[in-house]
Order: C-alpha cells, then structure tokens, then sequence
C-alpha cells in the first residue's frame, strides 16, 4: 500500500479508538452519577437484585410502577435539572420500566425521553438516540 493510504487508516483506526474511549467513559460517568454504583452493578455476575450495566433493573419479581409513581420519578429528574420551561407529556407503564416523554413547555417540542426503573424509582435518560445525540438536554454539551 502507498504512504498516503497507510497515514489515513492510522488515522482513523486511531479515531475510531478515541471515540469508543471517550463513549466508555462517558457511560461510566453517568453510570456512577445516577446510580451510585459502578458499572456492573449491584450483582449482575453475581446474581443479586441491583442495577444493570444500562441501568435497569435485574429483579424480575418487581411490580410495575404505577403512573404516579412513574411521573414523581420524572419530575424529580427534571427538578433536579433545573430547566423550568419543562413538562411530562406522556407515561407509559411497561413491566420492567415505564418510558416517560418530556417537552418544552412553550414549544410543545419533544425535549428528551427517561425510563424509570421499578425497584428504586429512579428516572433516567433513555439509552440511545436520546442519550448521544440530543446537543440540548443529553448532558454531554454541559
């Protein structure tokens, strides 16, 4: 192969590499910022009720959450981000969680979607689309 080719497949294997670092990370952080554990849990390998490397929850024997419940955990996430220009929209009650769609109160526009997980009542960011490229509320921009 030519030197051109070799430099721009360095390049971009190194890119690549910084990339699914910094996406590691990333997910480490918030891992430990919503949770309060690390990354594994409180037991994925070992078979105890916890937190999965997602976030959810690893106890099946949980009972759905209820739209109250669902909704407190979502307006104590909001709360705690202190944007007041939003509002729940929407809950949906699901077996192993319940999805919640949040807007922008003036716009009406969809601002970002959280699940919460019904062992610990916890509202967070739904994994995905939501979480890598939303620029305004994902928290990667802050």
């Amino acid at each position: 192969m030519n030197k051109t080719l070799n430099t721009v497949l360095l390049v971009l294997a190194i890119l690549v590499l910084a990339g699914g670092i910094f996406f590691a990370g990333t997910m480490y952080t918030r891992s430990n910022a919503f949770y309060g554990s690390n990354m594994m849990g409180g037991g994925m390998m070992s078979g105890q009720t916890g937190t999965n490397m997602m976030g959810g929850s690893n106890n099946s024997n949980v009972a759905p959450l209820t739209i109250d419940q669902a909704k407190a955990a979502a307006e104590k996430y909001i709360k705690v981000l202190d944007v007041s220009s939003l509002e729940i929209s929407e809950v949906m009650i699901f077996d192993n969680n319940a999805y919640v769609v949040v807007n922008e109160a003036e716009s009406g526009m969809g601002a970002f979607e959280l699940l919460v997980d019904p062992a610990s009542q916890i509202a967070y960011p739904e994994h995905g689309p939501n979480m890598m490229w939303n620029v305004k509320y994902s928290g990667r921009n802050q």
